[in-house]
C-alpha cells in the first residue's frame, strides 16, 4: 500500500505539486502563526510582566470574587487588611485597608505555607515560583518597600549600575530606587534607611513594631528604575496634534541585593523565618495564560489568584500603578478624554491557530477528494486484484501523510531559514539554534499530520467504499 501511495504520487505529478504547494504554504502560514502566537503573548502586557516579575500574581487574603468556589459552607465576614507594607495586596484595592473586603471564614488571613508553594511548583504548566520578598522601611520622611532586586531590574535600569552582591554587612549599602514616586535622588547620593523592628502576629502575618527601635542604614544610590507601563495620547484642549506621553510605576521602591535584604530581616526581625504573604508564578505557555490560571484558581480556592494582563486592566482602570505628568491629570484619570496604546490581547493566539491549522486541513481534503475521482478505475483493478477496504483506506491516508507531511517540512524551512540566520548572526550557538528549530519543526509536523488524518479520513473513507461493479459500470 505504501509503494502504491508513492507510486500515486509519481505519476500524478501535476496534482502532487499543486498538493505540496498548497500544504508548503499552510506550513508557513503555520509556522508564521506559531511565531506571531508567541510573540503577541510575550509582548501582551510585558513590562507589567517584567515589574511583578511573572504571569500570574497569587495574594492572600482571598476574598469574595476571586476564589473559584460557590458552594462553599462557610459564612462571609467583612475584615479590614490590617498590614503594615508586607503585602502588595493593598497596593491593588488600597479600599481593603480602608473599607474593608468580604472573605471567607473558611481561608483566615494567613501567609503561604510552604506546602503550598510545593503544589505550585508541581502545578501542571508551571515554569517557576518566585515568593515576593518585600519589607516596610522609610526613606527620611516617606515611606517606601525594600525589594530584592532582579534580573528585570537590570532591563529597565535607567541611570547607573545594578548594587555589588557584596553589599550589606559592614560597607554602605548599594541601592537601587525607583525614579517615580519617591524621594528625587541622583546616583551617587548616599540615603539614610530607616528600617522598624519585625514581629509575626498570631495568624503568623509580620507587622512592625513601632515602638521599638528603628535601625538607621546609610546606603549609596547606585542607580535609578524606570517600569514603563501604558503610553498615553490626547489632543490638547486649544486645538492641535495629538501628544504622547509614556506612563511608569509611581511608587517608592528600593532594591537591594537579597544578601542585603535577607541580612536587614534578619535582624530586624531576631531571626524569624520570612512569612510569604504573595507570590509569582511563570507559566510555560502564555497562549494558555487564562487557561492555567482557571485551573489553579480550582486548584487553590484559598488563594486570590490574578494573571497579569488582569491586574493591569484594573490598576488602569482605577489609575493605581502609574501616574503621567505632562497630560493633565483631569485628562488621564478620564479614561474617556484619552487613547491607550494596548497590545493585542494572548487570546488572540490560540485562536489565530485554530484557524490555520482548519484552513490547512481544508486545502489538503479539496486535493484528495479531486483525486478521488481521477482513481476510480486505478482503485476498481486493485479491488479485483483483492485489496480490502482498510487497505485502500491506508494507502489513501499514507498519500495524504506524504503530501502533507512533505509540505509542511518545505513551508516550514522557508520561513524558518531567516530566523536561523538571524539566531546565528547574534552570536547564538548552533546548538541551541538547532535545538529549538528540532522542537518547533517537531510541532509542526506533528500538527499537520493530525490535520492530514482527520481531513483525509473522508476521501479516504469515500474511496474504500468503490466496489468493482460500481467502477466499471460507470466507465
Amino acid at each position: 500500500m505504501v509503494k502504491l501511495a508513492w507510486s500515486s504520487i509519481r505519476h500524478r505529478l501535476s496534482r502532487t505539486l499543486i498538493t505540496v504547494f498548497a500544504m508548503a504554504i499552510a506550513g508557513a502560514v503555520i509556522t508564521s502563526g506559531m511565531s506571531l502566537s508567541h510573540g503577541i503573548a510575550k509582548l501582551a502586557y510585558a513590562e507589567y510582566r517584567n515589574y511583578y516579575c511573572g504571569d500570574v500574581v497569587i495574594l492572600t487574603p482571598t476574598y469574595v470574587g476571586a476564589t473559584a468556589v460557590y458552594d462553599l459552607e462557610s459564612t462571609i465576614s467583612h475584615n479590614v487588611l490590617n498590614d503594615s507594607g508586607f503585602n502588595p495586596l493593598l497596593k491593588l484595592y488600597p479600599q481593603f485597608g480602608i473599607d474593608g473586603y468580604l472573605g471567607y471564614d473558611l481561608y483566615p488571613y494567613s501567609p503561604l505555607a510552604f506546602e503550598q508553594l510545593q503544589r505550585l511548583r508541581d502545578f501542571p504548566g508551571i515554569r517557576s515560583v518566585d515568593p515576593v520578598l518585600i519589607m516596610p522601611a522609610s526613606l527620611g520622611t516617606m515611606a517606601t518597600s525594600l525589594r530584592v532586586i532582579s534580573s528585570a531590574v537590570g532591563e529597565h535600569l535607567a541611570e547607573g549600575t545594578m548594587p555589588r552582591e557584596n553589599s550589606g554587612g559592614e560597607s554602605m549599602l548599594e541601592v537601587v530606587v525607583n525614579a517615580y514616586g519617591g524621594p528625587q535622588l541622583s546616583v551617587g547620593d548616599v540615603v539614610t534607611i530607616r528600617v522598624p523592628v519585625f514581629k509575626i502576629g498570631a495568624s503568623g502575618v509580620p507587622y512592625a513594631d513601632t515602638s521599638a527601635t528603628v535601625q538607621e542604614r546609610p546606603a549609596k544610590v547606585v542607580g535609578l528604575v524606570r517600569w514603563p507601563t501604558r503610553e498615553l495620547s490626547f489632543f490638547p484642549p486649544g486645538g492641535g496634534d495629538p501628544r504622547y506621553e509614556q506612563g511608569y510605576v509611581h511608587s517608592s521602591e528600593v532594591y537591594l541585593t537579597e544578601l542585603a535584604w535577607q541580612e536587614i530581616w534578619q535582624q530586624q526581625s531576631a531571626g524569624l523565618t520570612y512569612p510569604v504573604l504573595a507570590t509569582t508564578l511563570r507559566v510555560d505557555n502564555l497562549s494558555t495564560l487564562n487557561v492555567t490560571a482557571a485551573e489553579l484558581r480550582a486548584a487553590f480556592p484559598e488563594l486570590a489568584i490574578k494573571t497579569v494582563p488582569e491586574v493591569a486592566r484594573h490598576v488602569e482602570r482605577y489609575n493605581i500603578l502609574d501616574r503621567f505628568y505632562l497630560i493633565p491629570s483631569a485628562l488621564w484619570m478620564n479614561a474617556e478624554q484619552v487613547v491607550a496604546h494596548d497590545y493585542v490581547p494572548v487570546e488572540l493566539g490560540l485562536t489565530s491557530a485554530m484557524l490555520l491549522f482548519a484552513n490547512a486541513g481544508m486545502l489538503l481534503a479539496s486535493q484528495m477528494l479531486a483525486g478521488v475521482a481521477e482513481r476510480r478505475k486505478e482503485i476498481g483493478i486493485i479491488k479485483a486484484l483483492g485489496a480490502r477496504n482498510f487497505e485502500i483506506l491506508g494507502m489513501v491516508l499514507i498519500e495524504g501523510l506524504l503530501l502533507a507531511i512533505t509540505g509542511s517540512i518545505v513551508g516550514f524551512s522557508l520561513v524558518r531559514i531567516l530566523a536561523i540566520h538571524r539566531d546565528i548572526s547574534n552570536n547564538l550557538s548552533w546548538l541551541i539554534v538547532m535545538q529549538s528549530s528540532l522542537r518547533e519543526l517537531a510541532a509542526v509536523v506533528s500538527l499537520t499530520t493530525v490535520v492530514a488524518l482527520v481531513f483525509s479520513v473522508i476521501p479516504a473513507a469515500k474511496m474504500s467504499q468503490l466496489t468493482v461493479m460500481e467502477v466499471f459500470r460507470n466507465d
